[in-house]
C-alpha cells in the first residue's frame, strides 16, 4: 500500500485537532457545571439509589484515580473506587448459586432419629449420633450396592467392597 496522500493527512488532522478541541471545551463545560451544582449544594449530602452508584463507580473506574483528584467530583475518588470494589465483590459472590442453607435429611432418616429417641430416652446424645452414623453408613453402602448391581460393577468395585465390609 502506499502512503496517504498529503492533502488528504492535512484533511485528517484539521478535523482530528477540532474535534479534540471541541470535546475539551465541552469537558470544561461540564466541570463548570459541576462545580456550580457543588456549590449550590454547600455541603449537604446527595442520596444515591445503588443503581446511581454502580453507574458511578464503573464510570470512576474507568476514568482513573489520578484523573478523579484533579476533576470536582461529588463524591471523592476514594469513595467512588470503595462503590467499585463492593460492586466487583457483589458481582463475584455467587450467591444465586446458592441454596438457603444446609441441605435438608432425608424423611426417612429424620423418623428413624426421633423414633429412636422417643423409643430410647435412657440414651445422650452421643449414642444417638453414633447409631445414626451407623444407619447412614448402612444407607450409603444399600444404595451403592443398589447402583453397582445395575451397573454391573467391575470385579475391582467388587473388591472394593469386600475390604470395606472385611474392616467391619
Amino acid at each position: 500500500m502506499g502512503s496517504v496522500p498529503p492533502l488528504l493527512s492535512f484533511l485528517l488532522m484539521i478535523t482530528a485537532g477540532w474535534v479534540y478541541r471541541h470535546q475539551l471545551i465541552v469537558i470544561e463545560f461540564l466541570q463548570a457545571e459541576n462545580r456550580l451544582l457543588k456549590d449550590r449544594l454547600r455541603g449537604k449530602r446527595i442520596r444515591f439509589t445503588d443503581a446511581e452508584r454502580a453507574l458511578l463507580a464503573r464510570k470512576a473506574k474507568a476514568v482513573g484515580r489520578k484523573a478523579l483528584l484533579e476533576l470536582e467530583t461529588i463524591v471523592s475518588p476514594d469513595t467512588l473506587l470503595r462503590w467499585h470494589r463492593r460492586l466487583i465483590a457483589e458481582k463475584w459472590n455467587f450467591m444465586h448459586r446458592r441454596g438457603p442453607g444446609r441441605p435438608g435429611i432425608m424423611r426417612r432418616i429424620s423418623d428413624l432419629i426421633v423414633r429412636m429417641a422417643r423409643d430410647n430416652p435412657g440414651w445422650g446424645y452421643t449414642r444417638q449420633s453414633s447409631t445414626r452414623l451407623r444407619f447412614q453408613r448402612q444407607e450409603t453402602e444399600r444404595k451403592s450396592s443398589c447402583q453397582a448391581q445395575s451397573s454391573r460393577g467391575t470385579s475391582r468395585n467388587m473388591q472394593h467392597r469386600e475390604r470395606r465390609a472385611r474392616r467391619r
